[in-house]
């Protein structure tokens, strides 16, 4: 049977980042799905003009609200989530990939890729590198959780239950949103989120290592 993969991105501001994002995804992806949360730029024209469709959702300061939103509508078997400033390296390589792994490894539900964050206004340096989520079986009870640094959770639980599949250079990512004209207005954000986040929760604890890492690079 013919695999169907959803690619699914919430977008504010990324007029100078959709049109490549939309040209990497269209390379794989049989459905393509853009949820805006404000943007004031040319982002909704270009995806209203490439899909026929931009979806809107109002920023609740939450990006797991945000890309749940997304992924509500996602018909795929295997959903793509990936970032505006995010792309394969090689995206002719994600849906004979992923066709392997569902005969190969079906136990897996979730991939992690190989991202590099490469700095734009310094050669394009490679900042550093890890591995990510960025693609993961629909229709299995898979949502976002957490205003920031978001994570997949199972059923509403947490992760336990999520078989990950260590992909390898065939889903190699590039990400330039760390780069030096970008970084502090980032983690500006972010920190307000976690701050945020943490006056609301029962448990603290979870969120110290994303605080310190903010601070650090702030």
């Amino acid at each position: 049977a013919q695999l169907r993969i959803s690619a699914c991105l919430i977008a504010k501001n990324e007029a100078e980042n959709i049109a490549r994002w939309l040209d990497n995804v269209s390379s794989f992806a049989d459905e393509i799905i853009v949820v805006d949360t404000g943007s004031q730029d040319e982002t909704c024209a270009v995806v209203e003009r490439r899909l026929g469709k931009c979806y809107h959702c109002c920023w609740q300061n939450d990006f797991a609200a945000a890309k749940n939103e997304a992924l509500g509508k996602a018909t795929g078997e295997w959903v793509v989530f990936t970032d505006a400033d995010e792309w394969f390296v090689s995206p002719h390589s994600v849906r004979g990939y992923l066709a392997f792994l569902q005969e190969n490894n079906s136990s897996a539900n979730a991939v992690l890729v190989p991202l590099e964050n490469i700095d734009i206004d310094n050669n394009s340096n490679v900042l550093d590198r890890a591995s990510v989520v960025r693609v993961f079986r629909n229709n299995i009870g898979l949502r976002y959780t957490g205003a920031v640094h978001e994570q997949l959770t199972l059923n509403g639980k947490d992760d336990a239950g999520i078989v990950y599949h260590h992909a390898d250079a065939a889903l190699q990512l590039q990400h330039t949103g760390y780069s030096a004209r970008y970084i502090q207005a980032k983690l500006q954000r972010n920190l307000c989120l976690l701050q945020e986040e943490m006056c609301k929760a029962a448990s603290v604890e979870k969120y110290y290592y994303f605080l310190a890492e903010t601070y650090f690079a702030l």
